[in-house]
């Protein structure tokens, strides 16, 4: 599994639960996140990152630049990681916090999850966002 992959799988499982979603992919705005999500009359911009072994993560300067733009401008958006579990199971971790430093760890972010056959939690990733997540 790629993370594209994974990205189109959110924006499908966002649509299945009523909400509308795009994968952003215009090489002209780097940095920009991944998806554009709305559902319960709420929207976020999602930065995904798929990591396959241990607990870190980077993002480019060109994305915390625009995740802080966006934040500056009270603009909701949050970076999902993903990790996977076993087969189609994942933990997605969430943080707004977008440091300068180039490897970003996992431990103690906000976690949500996604069962074997059931749907992404959009609904979660969302209300991150929007600063209104109860982990």
């Amino acid at each position: 599994m790629i993370e594209t992959d994974l990205q189109l799988q959110i924006i499908k499982s966002c649509r299945n639960q009523g909400g509308v979603g795009y994968k952003i992919t215009n090489e002209a705005l780097k940095g920009i996140p991944d998806l554009f999500m709305a559902l319960n009359y709420r929207h976020a911009f999602v930065e995904t990152k798929f990591v396959r072994t241990g607990n870190t993560f980077r993002l480019s300067t060109a994305q915390r630049l625009k995740l802080y733009n966006l934040q500056k401008q009270k603009v909701p958006c949050c970076v999902a990681i993903i990790v996977p579990e076993s087969y189609g199971e994942y933990r997605v971790f969430l943080t707004n916090y977008f440091s300068a430093d180039a490897e970003n760890t996992i431990t103690g972010l906000a976690r949500t999850y996604k069962p074997k056959g059931g749907e992404w939690p959009v609904a979660s990733m969302i209300a991150f966002a929007n600063e209104e997540f109860i982990s």
